[in-house]
């Protein structure tokens, strides 16, 4: 009785096995490859985006180029006024992006709590709900806990937004998207937060995440300057 697919002869089925094992390390040897070739595409990547970055700030460090956007060139001296500068600094998120309304919030070091400090596109209740955020839910409140940049696409999606009073805020406030970006000195020390929103679902793009990055930090040194006199 001869089996249908087996060949009898064990020479041959020897032969198949080794072809067997040949083709599975070959597609090993490719899947390695292809993860290699991944990694060094993300790379490239990477450094492309950090060129742009850094052709952006030599662009912007001409006080001309500042000045079109309303904020100011690095200080030679402290700035004394940090909600005029969030203003400005508000005001260039929404120009850069495109987005529909923003806002900033400050760090209180006295309760470790965001406050809004500028906000443009929003009136009551939102205003005065997010006033004050000591909440990590909100995309504010996990980008100051975790200093990296929060980007939400829809927030009726969200995950951790989801059944809490902020979500009900942001859909009366016709918020659909946010992006918000800690504010931080160069000890990584968290001096507040930068968001911007949208009204229609949004993908942020490399460039949203490249404008937003250089403009929050261009912020972060120009609060990190200000006079702690002046509060």
């Amino acid at each position: 009785m001869r089996l249908e697919g087996v060949d009898p002869d064990a020479g041959d089925l020897k032969r198949q096995i080794e072809r067997l094992i040949a083709r599975t390390r070959a597609a090993r040897r490719r899947a390695e490859e292809l993860r290699l070739d991944a990694a060094v595409s993300r790379r490239r990547v990477e450094e492309r985006e950090t060129d742009t970055l850094r052709r952006l700030e030599r662009q912007w460090a001409n006080s001309e180029k500042l000045g079109e956007l309303g904020l100011p060139p690095p200080p030679a001296r402290p700035h004394a006024d940090p909600g005029g500068l969030a203003e400005a600094g508000l005001r260039a998120a929404l120009a850069l992006t495109g987005a529909d309304m923003g806002t900033v919030h400050l760090l209180d070091s006295a309760t470790g709590a965001l406050t809004i400090v500028a906000g443009q596109g929003f009136q009551q209740p939102f205003l005065g709900f997010f006033a004050v955020v000591d909440d990590d839910r909100p995309a504010c409140g996990r980008a100051m806990a975790t200093r990296k940049a929060v980007a939400v696409r829809d927030v009726e999606q969200d995950r951790l937004l989801a059944g809490t009073p902020a979500s009900r805020v942001l859909r009366e406030a016709e918020v659909r998207a946010v992006y918000s970006a800690p504010l931080l000195d160069r000890y990584g020390t968290v001096l507040g937060v930068l968001s911007v929103h949208h009204r229609q679902r949004h993908e942020w793009t490399r460039q949203d995440h490249l404008l937003l990055r250089l403009l929050s930090r261009h912020l972060s040194h120009l609060l990190s300057t200000t006079d702690p006199r002046s509060g």
